[in-house]
């Protein structure tokens, strides 16, 4: 099974099956509220532990959400499939680019090849990184759609 993980879907399988983005959208905006109210509190009064306290549950949810989501999709991953192969990707690219930055570092590309790698290894699969470079289906020439076996 063949794996290539983006930006607009998370993760594409070589059978067809996509995995959305993990929606941080609602918590991203709760936080960015909640930190506003904070900057506007007497710094260590009654109300500025109350909205830290807030701000300090938002992010674990925020964390948690995401950790919860990897593992549910990369368990899924390791029990249908015996070789794994995930593209290398370099996240370092996207995170040059300040448009992009945001939505790169919101993917997690390298926890998710490591939980990957960790379980088919507890599992007895098989996992291997390819090199992205070499996976292209379509010749960059010719435009010909040619099967790759990797």
């Amino acid at each position: 099974m063949g794996i290539d993980l983006g930006l607009k879907d998370s993760m594409t399988l070589s059978d067809g099956s996509k995995s959305g983005k993990i929606l941080l959208k609602e918590l991203d905006d709760k936080i960015a509220r909640l930190n506003q109210i904070l900057s506007c509190r007497v710094k260590n009064g009654k109300n500025w532990f109350k909205t830290k306290g807030k701000l300090n549950k938002t992010y674990s949810k925020k964390k948690n959400q995401i950790n919860d989501t990897m593992h549910k999709i990369t368990i899924e991953i390791i029990s249908k499939y015996d070789k794994i192969f995930v593209g290398n990707v370099n996240s370092q690219l996207g995170l040059k680019n300040k448009k992009l930055a945001k939505t790169t570092a919101d993917q997690h590309w390298f926890e998710i090849k490591r939980q990957i790698e960790y379980k088919s290894n507890w599992h007895g699969k098989e996992f291997k990184v390819v090199d992205e470079k070499y996976t292209s289906k379509i010749c960059h020439k010719c435009g010909y759609d040619k099967e790759m076996w990797i």
